[in-house]
């Protein structure tokens, strides 16, 4: 069976006010809809991979972004897919955001809020397990 790798790159990515930038999926996606998730995407092997995680900030945000550091890996199973998920930390430029049509809504969190979404699958552990029990 041959198994396809992904490769998605995620920022947690903070203000000036130590706010979090987390965007919400349309109600329509086939995949985690309604739920809310970190700016990134899929990684275009072919590209160095803060330029790609940056490039996907942009389109889906309009924000340009300065990345500090990994923070986190998850890894999901599909039955013909594999997504390793690299999470990584940063700053926002700005907190004028402009949405794509990847995501339906966006808003700047304070981190205690942050546990109380209902992330993607991939970050639910992350998010409320992991990240959070160290940062409080």
């Amino acid at each position: 069976m041959n198994i396809k790798l992904t490769i998605s790159l995620k920022v947690l990515l903070s203000n000036e006010n130590g706010e979090l930038l987390v965007l919400q999926r349309p109600c329509s996606s086939k995949r985690n809809p309604g739920k809310w998730d970190l700016p990134g995407g899929r990684m275009n092997l072919e590209q160095p991979y803060l330029l790609e995680l940056c490039r996907e900030v942009s389109e889906e945000t309009g924000l340009n972004i300065e990345v500090e550091r990994i923070i986190g890996i998850t890894e999901m199973l599909f039955p013909l897919q594999k997504v390793i998920t690299l999470i990584f930390q940063g700053k926002a430029n700005s907190k004028d955001v402009k949405l794509s049509d990847e995501h339906s809504a966006f808003n700047w969190i304070t981190p205690d809020r942050a546990v109380n979404l209902e992330f993607t699958d991939k970050l639910q552990v992350f998010i409320k397990e992991h990240y959070f029990k160290k940062n409080p």
